[in-house]
């Protein structure tokens, strides 16, 4: 029988930390189970077999990753191209094994890799040369696989009625109006939360805490990237434990006004505050007073935070892909697949089909949750148990028997969090 399989993923966030690192162990559960999937897929493919790997955006987190003064955005597009290849060559060094793992898979005869773009690994669209890199790494110069992998904002497979895009492209936090007009959402991650913890690891230095209460923090700091929505980061600051530590409650307090002061020194910065200008629509003297009142009052910028978020959520939530999903749908599409909002999920389209999302291989720090009833900003603070990481590391396989077309091809959501079979249908 020929059978064609379609295994379908997204938000590895593979980025320069080093993959494995025992400091960052906790950070990279879900990273060991996507390798242990990619060696598990090549070692069980049958030769009778067509397989298609689909990377649903932000594999690379180039954004993560982005550590450099130069803005990806910059004018100097030669000097921004030249530090995304080097960006690239970090996250390949220090994710040698998942590449390797690619490699092998992309050196079987009867295989595709579809790359589609996010907007973590946006860059890669933008510069071919990055492409070629990849192309580079993962075939390693064998001929006969050029074809075998391939790049693309949308994937589309009429056998299987399928739909593949990353969905940032309906999140209007992170939609780009050109080259040189970053998102919100890359304004943020760039220019606020990368580096953060080395700021606040300098100024700890510089008052004399020990380098194990220093490395306790940044442990913490690392998480902002996890959180979602990642608006939240300023009351998830407030919030922060400081586990491993022995502080006395004026030392605690102490630490917060470090920890303020590290992102007040971000918001006052000119970049920072041109972009902020320019993505809000709010007077450069109202953001640099709003920074500055949040050291007198701590509580501003996390009731800012909270309500912020709560619009980003409903912009960025999986509701906005379902309704874009029913559209596609109408356009003959029976299988709709996003990532990108990090929650997996499956549900019927009024056409017939389904919307998928692929969850993420991050863990996820979720700081309001719809289950438990709340009325105030208060509420959220009280909630004690808001750290907690949860996993929604997911695989979507297809099946489509080729020698009986008429068939509809059936449908895998596995996911780590929910156990090995989320939900499977026809």
């Amino acid at each position: 029988m020929a059978l064609l399989k379609a295994y379908i993923v997204s938000d590895v966030h593979l980025n320069s930390h080093r993959y494995g690192h025992d400091a960052l162990h906790h950070q990279r559960f879900g990273q060991g189970n996507f390798l242990s999937f990619l060696r598990s897929l090549t070692d069980e493919m049958r030769p009778e077999e067509h397989v298609i790997l689909v990377l649903n955006g932000d594999i690379l987190d180039l954004n993560e990753s982005w550590f450099a003064p130069l803005v990806p955005w910059d004018a100097d597009v030669a000097q921004v191209e030249a530090l995304v290849l080097s960006v690239l060559q970090t996250i390949v060094t220090n994710n040698e094994a998942v590449f390797h793992a690619l490699h092998h898979f992309v050196m079987q005869p009867n295989v595709e890799l579809v790359y589609v773009f996010g907007n973590h690994d946006a860059l890669l669209e933008r510069f071919p040369s990055a492409q070629q890199f990849l192309r580079e790494v993962l075939l390693k110069g064998v001929p006969e696989a050029e074809g075998r992998l391939r790049f693309c904002a949308v994937f589309e497979h009429e056998a299987l009625s399928l739909h593949v895009e990353h969905g940032h492209r309906l999140d209007a936090y992170n939609q780009e109006a050109g080259w040189h007009d970053p998102s919100l959402g890359d304004v943020v991650n760039v220019l606020v939360v990368n580096g953060f913890e080395q700021r606040v690891a300098a100024k700890m230095q510089q008052q004399g805490y020990t380098d194990s209460d220093v490395q306790a923090v940044w442990l913490h700091l690392a998480d902002i990237g996890f959180l979602r929505p990642l608006t939240l980061f300023p009351l998830w600051l407030e919030m922060m434990p400081t586990h491993n530590m022995t502080l006395d409650a004026t030392q605690h307090e102490a630490l917060k006004q470090l920890i303020r002061e590290a992102l007040y020194d971000i918001l006052q910065e000119r970049s920072t505050v041109q972009y902020f200008v320019e993505k809000l629509h709010v007077p450069a003297w109202a953001l640099k007073l709003l920074a500055k009142a949040s050291l007198s009052l701590p509580v501003i910028l996390p009731a800012l935070s909270y309500g912020i978020s709560k619009l980003v959520h409903r912009a960025s939530s999986n509701a906005r892909q379902y309704e874009a999903a029913q559209k596609l749908s109408a356009k003959g599409y029976r299988l709709i697949v996003f990532g990108h909002t990090h929650a997996p999920a499956v549900e019927s389209l009024e056409q017939g089909g389904y919307y998928f999302n692929t969850g993420s291989w991050l863990p996820i720090i979720r700081l309001v949750s719809r289950r438990l009833p709340k009325t105030s900003l208060r509420d959220y603070l009280d909630i004690g148990d808001r750290f907690r990481k949860m996993y929604n590391c997911s695989v979507l396989r297809l099946e489509k028997d080729l020698a009986n077309p008429q068939r509809p091809a059936e449908y895998y959501l596995q996911t780590l969090k929910t156990g090995p079979i989320f939900e499977q249908g026809s």
